[in-house]
């Protein structure tokens, strides 16, 4: 997908824009805030490894790959917003008050350890998708690379758990990568250095965003791949409605009364749905 990254990037924000008009319209939070999610993106992540892997195993081209991707992924989106509907209408999210606390505490395990290799495999530029994929970090230059991050990480864990000011996170989020600049310049390193080294990603030719409508080619889409990602797509709408009902409790704890659960799921699947209808990516409540 390197080629296309560009363009693929401005359709993660239009999709997040579209989750967010979702919630504008629907929710009856006014603070809501709507964003493409991590936990759906775990499953459409292996769903579009799996037509990757499938097509050009067989000898197909990146732009069959390409427009099978941006069908079926935003076909599961749909599918799963129409079933979260489904379920805040018929009022059956009840049930998850009945979690016990050692299945809550092993699903956020699962997600905070995938976010965790995700964020070490952007910063060494492979992919990681299994536990020996860590022995990467035992080549010192990858080690180099993933350095930064995980430092960065610790220091914003320790800060998110242990400040009072509600100013000390967000400034450390614009101190981090600034203070790279500040070591780069210390270190009489240039931008181009930099890059060449791999810490600051390839420049690539901005794209305008009229091109999202020729990334789809409905003659090139592979359509019997959607009977290999239909597993997926299971356990993705068993952990995305976990996820968002995990989320609105948070949202209701933190205002110190109950949020209609049932109520507020309706919002998040007509969000993905009207996503999904867009060629977008799942999303949840913030």
């Amino acid at each position: 997908f390197q080629q296309h990254i560009n363009a693929l990037s401005k359709l993660v924000i239009f999709s997040s824009f579209v989750h967010q008009l979702g919630m504008t319209l629907f929710s009856s939070l006014g603070f809501a805030i709507g964003t493409v999610q991590d936990a759906g993106l775990i499953f459409l992540s292996a769903m579009a490894n799996t037509i990757a892997d499938t097509i050009l195993g067989n000898g197909g081209t990146i732009e069959e790959v390409i427009s099978t991707t941006l069908v079926i992924l935003p076909i599961g989106t749909a599918s799963l917003g129409f079933v979260l509907v489904l379920l805040g209408k018929f009022r059956l999210l009840d049930i998850v008050s009945y979690l016990p606390m050692p299945v809550i505490g092993g699903y956020l395990a699962f997600i905070g350890y995938f976010c965790l290799q995700a964020g070490v495999a952007l910063c060494i530029g492979k992919p990681m998708t299994t536990l020996s994929d860590w022995s990467y970090l035992l080549d010192p230059h990858s080690l180099l690379l993933a350095l930064p991050g995980l430092l960065a990480a610790l220091v914003l864990t320790i800060i998110s758990r242990k400040a009072v000011n509600d100013a000390i996170l967000p400034l450390a989020m614009i101190i981090i990568p600034a203070l790279f600049f500040v070591v780069l310049s210390l270190c009489s390193f240039s931008v181009d250095d930099a890059r060449s080294y791999g810490w600051i990603g390839n420049e690539s030719p901005p794209v305008p965003a009229s091109e999202l409508i020729k990334l789809v080619d409905f003659k090139l889409v592979h359509w019997s791949l959607i009977k290999k990602c239909i597993g997926t797509w299971v356990g993705m709408v068993f952990v995305v409605t976990f996820a968002s009902c995990l989320d609105i409790a948070a949202v209701s704890m933190d205002m110190g009364k109950p949020l209609d659960t049932n109520a507020e799921m309706v919002t998040v699947g007509t969000s993905n749905f009207m996503s999904g209808l867009l060629f977008g990516f799942t999303g949840k409540l913030w």
